[in-house]
């Protein structure tokens, strides 16, 4: 009769992978371990996008704006 299985060790599933991270030469694309992916793909790594940072200054201008206080019957 075959006894209980054990549960593998998870700490040991992946290589350690610190000082290994290597990003192409043109920077577009990073290898980690023994995989290859799109900088852009990374949130660590992605870049702010233009559109982000237009909306992001219309919101600090908006919240800069005094509240009007609107006369509504409910």
């Amino acid at each position: 009769m075959p006894g209980p299985k054990k549960k593998p060790d998870l700490s040991k599933r992946y290589k350690e992978t610190s000082g290994k991270h290597i990003v192409s030469p043109d920077g577009a694309h990073m290898k980690i371990g023994g995989s290859t992916f799109k900088r852009t793909v990374l949130p660590s790594v992605a870049t702010k996008h233009v559109e982000s940072e237009s909306l992001a200054s219309e919101l600090e201008e908006l919240d800069a704006q005094p509240v009007k206080e609107a006369d509504i019957d409910i």
